[in-house]
């Protein structure tokens, strides 16, 4: 309850217990190593931060549990699901990864009186760029599967900004 008096510990007990219930993050397989898995640090109301995802054994996720957040891009849908690891360290770099971006940055333009308002060009950048980093983790570049994912990260690019950017 807000006002209410707790003691340090009760607090920290809380937040631990808070933590246990695991991280927001995308799980996603590793091609060439059947025995690993990618981890996405997700950031709600932000989204996947791609440019700090880390591979792990697989073993070394303790739980994963379902979320009702979903996240697309390039095409795919991937749930976001709530990690925790086996070792409280990953825990808890997990968790300073999912704090590295703002909360509060919308995950596509919003909308107001029916229209479109121009989103910070500093997250469609972001967005674009965790985009083509994703194209270039799963085509080789140059193919025409590259170029057919980058161009898909473009459109996206110009519907984030807004259809009045100059």
């Amino acid at each position: 309850m807000a006002g209410e008096s707790i003691s340090l510990d009760d607090l920290i007990a809380q937040q631990e217990q808070q933590e246990q219930r695991g991280l927001p993050s995308i799980v996603e397989a590793v091609a060439d190593r059947p025995d690993h898995v990618k981890i996405t640090p997700y950031a709600v109301g932000a989204g996947p931060l791609r440019s700090h995802a880390f591979v792990v054994p697989k073993d070394a996720v303790e739980s994963v549990t379902t979320t009702e957040e979903s996240h697309t891009c390039c095409g795919k849908k991937s749930p976001v699901v709530a990690t925790t690891f086996a070792d409280p360290i990953l825990n808890d770099v997990l968790r300073q990864l999912s704090r590295a971006f703002p909360r509060d940055v919308p995950r596509r333009s919003p909308r107001a009186a029916g229209r479109r308002v121009r989103t910070d060009p500093f997250y469609c950048d972001s967005v674009y760029q965790d985009c083509v980093g994703y194209c270039l983790s799963q085509y080789p570049y140059g193919s025409k599967e590259f170029y057919e994912c980058e161009s898909v990260c473009g459109e996206g690019y110009w519907e984030c900004l807004g259809p009045n950017f100059p």
